[in-house]
């Protein structure tokens, strides 16, 4: 068989035979996702009532597939704690207007599921996923979970508009059960699916009218990296040193013209006065020990200082909000 033979079977196994392999791992090729019925099951799906469906969750069945959940309630069938669900992995099944109350989930999946105008109450959901699943209009009352469990929830930024529910969902839970790490999480992805939800709207039209829209959407996208939308730490510090030695470095590489060379005991001799000169600057202590001597370097300074402001501004602001909550 000859190289292009080889190819082309290689080729019509991507496109024929890689799909159910995926399935079986819970992914999918993009193709198939934006071809499939985000609100309906796979299939000819059978229909289970609550006994039927507690027993398939008590039993040592790992996977549970192709089902239609039916009643509008899912109790725990213990009246004292919730009922735990351990390692199961849940396969185009629909808990759509459905109640569930007082169970636990534990490293479970759910992939390809509805859950349409569900109900969750006094759950839990431990190291669980939840992939390529509808999760429209979906409520959550003294839940635990992790709003990253959702990370690969929607892929098809037409459903945009969903995300931005569930998130914002995940959002009122966490704060009204006093998680202050989940609600974080959730207003960042929130904010996230926003701003995909304006891209995915904007995104015909003319030449001209792209240019605007990405103008428009462009302080969103620094706030995101630079910020983490004011809620992730670690996007604050990184931006925090970057800038920091962006600053260190400028006023190292052009101490002559912004004036820092001209006084004897005022000036910028190294890399470290360089640094030294930039926290004290950006943390507005000015100590006056070196200061600029030119119209370019005083205007810069002052650019430094309201850039440390800032920055600290916004650390501060995420200090307030996670121990207010």
């Amino acid at each position: 068989m000859n190289c292009f033979a080889r190819c082309q079977r290689v080729t019509s196994w991507l496109k024929l035979g890689a799909d159910p392999w995926l399935r079986k791992l819970g992914l999918q090729t993009r193709s198939s996702v934006l071809t499939r019925d985000f609100f309906e099951l796979e299939g000819s799906p059978k229909d289970v009532n609550q006994k039927q469906f507690l027993k398939l969750l008590d039993s040592n069945k790992i996977e549970i597939s192709d089902l239609i959940y039916r009643p509008v309630s899912l109790i725990s069938p213990s009246s004292i704690s919730r009922w735990r669900i351990k390692e199961k992995v849940f396969t185009n099944v629909s808990f759509s207007k459905t109640s569930i109350e007082r169970f636990e989930f534990t490293d479970c999946k759910f992939i390809r599921c509805l859950f349409l105008f569900t109900h969750f109450d006094d759950c839990r959901f431990n190291r669980c996923e939840f992939l390529d699943s509808n999760m429209s209009r979906v409520e959550f009352e003294k839940v635990y979970i992790e709003p990253s469990s959702f990370e690969n929830c929607i892929v098809d930024y037409r459903y945009a508009n969903i995300a931005i529910y569930l998130y914002q969902e995940l959002l009122r839970n966490g704060r009204k059960e006093s998680q202050p790490d989940h609600s974080d999480d959730a207003l960042y992805m929130f904010r996230l699916w926003k701003r995909r939800f304006s891209t995915h709207s904007n995104r015909g039209g003319s030449t001209w009218r792209k240019t605007i829209n990405f103008f428009s959407d462009l302080p969103s996208y620094i706030f995101q990296i630079c910020l983490g939308y004011g809620v992730r730490m670690k996007n604050l510090a990184m931006t925090t040193i970057f800038v920091l030695l962006a600053f260190t470095i400028i006023n190292w590489l052009a101490r002559f013209e912004l004036g820092f060379t001209e006084m004897k005991y005022t000036k910028i001799e190294d890399i470290w006065d360089a640094l030294y000169f930039s926290i004290v600057v950006m943390t507005t202590v000015g100590f006056g020990d070196i200061v600029p001597h030119s119209a370019i370097g005083k205007v810069f300074v002052s650019f430094q200082a309201i850039t440390g402001f800032f920055l600290f501004a916004t650390f501060a602001s995420m200090m307030f909000r996670r121990f207010s909550q």
